[in-house]
C-alpha cells in the first residue's frame, strides 16, 4: 500500500506479506528512507489514509482488528498493539476498506471477509460504531467511495458480483 496527500514531495509505503517494513520515498530527492517499523504485521484487508494537511496516517493491519496511526512528525506509531488506540471491531481482510472524507472527525471501514461488517470510528472520541450491514457480503475486489458534496457512501461489493449499495 503507497499514500500521498496534495503537494507533499513524500510517498509513504507499507510492505505486506506479514511483515512490518514501513517506507517514504522523496520523490524530489529519488530516495527511500526506511521508518519506524508498523507495530503488527501487516497483511490482507490492510489499508492506510491520510487527510490533507493532517500529521497523522491511519492504517487497518489487515487479516485482524488491529487499527493504528502514524505521526509523521513523530516517526512513531500509535495502535491497538501498542497503546490505548481502539481496535477494529471484527476482523478485516479480502475486500476490507477504509476511507476518510476531506476533513471529517471520522473513518468508515468495510470488514470485507466475505462479511458484511460496517463501522464508523470516531478520530476525536477513539471509538467505534457498528452501522447498518451492507445488504450482500463483501470480498476482494471490493471497495467504496464518497462524494465530497453529499453525505452519502457507494459500495461495490466485489468477488465478481456487480452489487452497488449507497449508504
Amino acid at each position: 500500500r503507497a499514500i500521498r496527500n496534495g503537494s507533499d514531495n513524500d510517498i509513504y509505503v507499507m510492505i505486506g506479506g506479514t511483515r512490518t517494513f514501513f517506507y517514504k520515498y522523496s520523490i524530489s530527492g529519488n530516495s527511500w528512507t526506511s521508518l519506524t517499523a508498523t507495530p503488527g504485521n501487516i497483511d490482507n484487508g490492510s489499508a492506510m489514509i491520510r487527510n490533507a494537511t493532517d500529521n497523522d496516517i491511519y492504517v487497518l493491519q489487515g487479516n485482524g482488528t488491529g487499527f493504528y496511526k502514524y505521526s509523521i512528525s513523530g516517526n512513531s506509531w500509535t495502535g491497538s498493539a501498542t497503546s490505548n488506540l481502539t481496535s477494529v471491531p471484527a476482523s478485516v481482510n479480502y475486500g476490507g476498506q477504509m476511507l476518510r472524507n476531506a476533513s471529517d472527525n471520522d473513518i468508515y471501514v468495510l470488514q470485507g471477509n466475505s462479511a458484511t461488517g460496517f463501522y464508523k470510528y470516531s478520530i476525536s472520541g477513539n471509538s467505534w460504531t457498528t452501522l447498518a450491514v451492507v445488504p450482500g457480503a463483501v470480498y476482494l475486489g471490493g471497495t467504496m467511495l464518497r462524494n465530497g458534496a453529499d453525505n452519502d457512501i457507494y459500495v461495490l461489493r466485489g468477488d465478481n458480483n456487480t452489487s452497488f449499495y449507497k449508504y
